[in-house]
């Protein structure tokens, strides 16, 4: 039977073995050791729980969560252990640079490079102060990056790596080429070459010879372009290096046909989809097809060239159905995990509720310990009677309320775990729309703007009450998405009250959306003509009203068009949200009122949704 350490030890070992290959069944593993650690008081378990969730988090690019798991690290661990706190600062740097924001990046950066700069760590000086000229180099703050590279440098010299020197000069000229100037970048990139050369690197030879072609593309310098590219086909045939040699014959190619030699370039774009076939490289393969298609169409060879098109296409596709079907995934463990963590943080609190009921308890009974002794036993013992059951009743009182507030507030993220997935498999419909009509633009963009919305519905969901200027961005972003695949139904407009303080004014999440998602999938959306949906926020006394208008068909038509499926669906929305309004009601004694009319109540049509939201309640999740 193992005890309690060792079967933490255990279920965090195993959660760190799947945290790459199967993040759900990590997170499994971690949650239950967190709710051992919580039971045990150890500190330092919970410590690396937060750890491996901030990993969780990251792999699955949900980097804000990932920065609030490391944050809750750093604040357990305190000044207890400074290796491991710097080392969850570098966690840190990579989460906010992976979340796009440069300023919090760099200062855990510099912390963990003032950390390892004190310790004469020379390898983590090198890797952070990569990491932070990559930062600098994509804020467009290119002299810092440089200084950061010329620190490298020195390092490298001192030390005699060849290898280390190549590396830096490669970075310093993508620089030069984002800078667009590519004599220096090329220069660089030679001086590369040649280091890669003298440290006998095969595979650095290669790849500084690749960057170098890059630079001759950009200066249309194509024999050189050429003349380099071969040198790095020869490296990687005689390596079998067989990614290498399908970018290489492509990029050969690409030079033939930039010389209007559609004939010479076929052979070696071949070679690059056989190649790129062997390895699975759907991207390389795809490139590689539209590539021969357009060198066949040169030549006039039409068939061929439409062959290779439908190919190319086929494979575009592919690729789209496998990043959908990817998404899909991520979103359901995401949400999975989601609902997960908030019985973990109910956990946490009830285990700290139960910590201070007993050493409130425990000071009492040494206060009541003291007293006995001054009076006789009789007496004593009465008034200890009387103690224990004051107390009792007070805490069996005073536990009724709190598990009463407890189980409200449970249901609350119940109701709004279920509104997140019916607003998510709504959205996603919209994505298939795009990718059924090839538009791969507009899917394109379509998923960056859902993937933005996605990450704002799931941080506004961990909260009770969230500020007015959170929610009109998801509302704004929501509209900008519908807006996209039903711009011939309806134009849209936002006002807001100037004397609405948007960031101090808190109301419940997801509140307004599901009245404009109603309007547009069951109002507007079968009007013939162009309707107009309205949304605005005014100021009135106490409160803020919300109101939520279109000419659409009306809600008795609507009726008539919806099938079975959609009835459900759109009530069960509007019902958890009435529902939502009436638990928070209840725990912060507020007065959020909801009314639905017709626009025009002779013909029924158009709707007009109300939302009373008051602006002195408690904000408190």
């Amino acid at each position: 039977m193992l005890n309690g350490t060792m079967r933490i030890d255990l279920l965090l070992d195993s959660a760190e073995l799947f945290l790459e290959s199967e993040p759900q069944k990590s997170f499994d593993f971690v949650e239950r050791a967190l709710e051992l650690s919580i039971a045990n008081r150890d500190q330092l378990y919970e410590v690396r729980c937060y750890i491996i969730l901030g990993k969780v988090s990251y792999n699955l690019e949900q980097y804000d969560l990932a920065v609030n798991y490391y944050q809750k690290a750093t604040l357990s661990l305190g000044d207890r252990n400074e290796d491991l706190v710097n080392k969850v600062y570098l966690l840190l740097g990579q989460s906010y640079e992976k979340n796009q924001e440069s300023t919090k990046s760099l200062d855990y950066y510099k912390k963990y490079l003032d950390y390892v700069s004190d310790k004469n760590m020379t390898r983590e000086i090198i890797t952070v102060r990569y990491d932070l000229a990559r930062v600098y180099t994509s804020a467009g703050e290119y002299d810092k990056a440089f200084r950061e590279y010329d620190a490298i440098q020195r390092i490298e010299e001192k030390q005699n790596n060849p290898s280390g020197l190549a590396k830096v000069s490669t970075l310093k000229a993508d620089i030069y080429l984002e800078q667009e100037n590519a004599d220096e970048a090329i220069k660089s990139y030679q001086k590369a070459v040649d280091l890669a050369k003298e440290s006998n690197d095969e595979d650095l030879e290669s790849k500084s010879l690749r960057n170098l072609s890059k630079a001759y593309r950009s200066n249309r310098q194509y024999n050189e372009e050429m003349e380099v590219r071969q040198q790095s086909l020869e490296i990687s045939t005689e390596a079998n290096k067989l990614e290498e040699q399908a970018e290489d014959n492509l990029s050969i190619g690409e030079i033939y046909m930039e010389q209007d030699n559609p004939e010479a370039a076929v052979p070696y774009i071949q070679r690059s989809i056989d190649l790129s076939e062997q390895t699975g490289s759907i991207e390389k393969k795809s490139l590689a097809l539209k590539q021969l298609s357009d060198a066949y169409k040169e030549q006039g060879v039409f068939d061929k060239a439409l062959y290779a098109y439908k190919e190319y296409k086929t494979l575009v596709d592919s690729s789209y159905a496998k990043r959908e079907q990817e998404l899909r995934y991520n979103l359901a463990i995401v949400a999975k995990i989601n609902r997960k963590l908030q019985r973990i943080d109910l956990l946490e609190k009830d285990f700290e509720l139960n910590r201070k009921t007993i050493e409130l308890f425990q000071k009492e009974q040494e206060l009541n310990s003291k007293e006995l002794k001054t009076q006789k036993r009789i007496t004593n013992t009465l008034l200890l009677v009387i103690v224990v059951l004051l107390t009792a009743s007070f805490y069996v009182y005073r536990s009724s309320l709190q598990k009463k507030k407890a189980n409200l507030l449970l249901a609350l993220r119940s109701l709004r775990s279920q509104m997140n997935p019916h607003f998510i498999f709504n959205s996603l419909n919209s994505v298939n729309s795009f990718i059924a009509q090839n538009n791969e633009r507009m899917a394109n963009k379509y998923l960056s703007d859902f993937s933005q919305l996605m990450r704002q519905v799931l941080e506004n969901s961990k909260h009770d009450f969230v500020a007015v200027s959170s929610e009109l961005d998801l509302i704004n972003l929501y509209l900008k998405l519908e807006h996209s695949r039903f711009s011939d139904k309806f134009d849209y407009t936002i006002t807001i009250d100037k004397e609405i303080n948007l960031n101090e004014t808190r109301i419940p999440p997801m509140l307004i959306q599901p009245y404009i998602e109603n309007a547009i999938w069951h109002g507007l959306r079968y009007k013939e003509a162009k309707g107009t949906l309205t949304v605005e926020l005014r100021k009135e006394d106490n409160f803020i009203t919300a109101i939520i208008t279109d000419d659409g068909i009306g809600r008795k038509l609507s009726q008539e068009y919806k099938t079975k499926h959609q009835k459900a669906g759109s009530a069960t929305g509007l019902k958890n949200t009435r529902n939502r309004l009436s638990i928070i009601n209840e725990i912060y004694k507020t007065r959020f009122k909801i009314s639905i009319k017709d626009l025009n109540e002779e013909e029924g049509t158009g709707t007009i949704v109300e939302i009373k939201i008051p602006v002195d309640h408690s904000n408190e999740d």
